[in-house]
């Protein structure tokens, strides 16, 4: 009934609401209509983050503001952007160094270092037109920073239980990985990390659609019972002939599945059927001389369960316009 509103409990009392006590002090609860230095937010506010002791963000429908100081003694509110807006809920994680990471109230993920500058959209150049599809009314976005793997899970799930595509942003290596569960009903209502001392108390857990709490494991061969599949493509290419791969794969690593994705197009080669398939076993493969065309395309490694690759060379030559056009009169 009051969406533009903020209240506080009394400092170190969640129980107690008395905005007007007998006796007033710095510690007692707060509404923001009654005080000098916040007052209402602009707009719906749909985050409430905690920076420090002194610094808490408000995210709004449409805003960000940030208040500084203790709001029953007046305390500091400034504006950070009147554009961009956070996702309503727990939208947002913060990483050790301190940079706010969240889902904006109009699509695509931002990072913000709140002690100085803007929101900088990090999904601009990648999957933003994944993401501007998502209608928060039906889908409940969350985000966690996952302290193992370095990066920003965020997770996209419908309410009405229909299959969905997650994400995680590698902040080393600036990248996007998109995942998807094979059961519906594991995708996450509720997200949390685990802190602790030893990595067995360091964990991700997922409240799922059917009640259960699950933890994330990246050791699992298995996702309960189902097989962990995953792909990956490399390119593009464009007009080229694979001559020569050599790949080097981990000790324990399982096997990959190395494939060409070629078409008239880019759009097309990720569409179509992967041939001249090979196979990388664990440790270090030999050399394999494929003579692959590829016109359009990628090269594909796919694999079931746990795989990681320490080297991979592959040898390319440009195939010139008279060679393309007898190679296409031989097929």
């Amino acid at each position: 009934t009051d969406p533009n509103n903020i209240f506080m409990s009394a400092v170190g009392d969640p129980f107690d609401w008395d905005y007007s006590p007998a006796v007033q002090t710095v510690q007692q609860a707060v509404a923001g209509n009654v005080t000098s230095g916040y007052g209402k937010n602009i707009d719906i506010v749909t985050a409430l983050i905690p920076y420090t002791d002194d610094i808490l963000l408000i995210g709004g429908s449409h805003s960000i503001r940030k208040f500084l100081g203790n709001p029953a003694e007046g305390g500091v509110n400034v504006s950070v952007t009147d554009i961009i807006g956070i996702a309503n809920g727990a939208a947002w994680c913060q990483s050790p160094e301190g940079v706010i990471y969240f889902f904006g109230s109009r699509g695509g993920v931002y990072k913000m270092e709140p002690e100085g500058g803007i929101p900088s959209r990090i999904t601009a150049l990648t999957i933003d037109e994944r993401l501007a599809d998502v209608n928060l009314s039906n889908n409940i976005v969350s985000l966690l920073w996952d302290d193992r793997a370095m990066a920003v899970r965020v997770y996209v799930t419908p309410t009405n239980g229909s299959a969905t595509t997650h994400y995680v942003w590698d902040v080393r290596n600036e990248a996007w990985w998109p995942f998807a569960y094979s059961n519906d009903n594991h995708n996450p209502l509720a997200i949390h990390l685990l802190s602790g001392g030893s990595a067995a108390e360091r964990r991700v857990l997922e409240y799922g659609q059917d009640g259960y709490v699950r933890m994330v494991d990246v050791d699992a061969s298995s996702d309960d019972g189902e097989p962990i599949e995953s792909y990956v493509y490399l390119g593009p290419f464009s007009q080229m002939m694979l001559t020569e791969i050599d790949a080097t794969l981990s000790e324990n690593s399982g096997n990959v599945i190395w494939s060409i994705c070629s078409a008239s197009s880019l759009e097309r080669a990720l569409e179509i059927k992967p041939r001249n398939a090979g196979r990388f076993r664990k440790g270090r493969n030999p050399s394999q001389w494929p003579r692959a065309y590829i016109e359009e395309g990628y090269l594909r490694l796919s694999a079931t369960g746990c795989w990681a690759m320490e080297k991979l060379i592959a040898g390319m030559e440009q195939v010139s316009e008279t060679t393309r056009r007898v190679m296409r009169s031989n097929r």
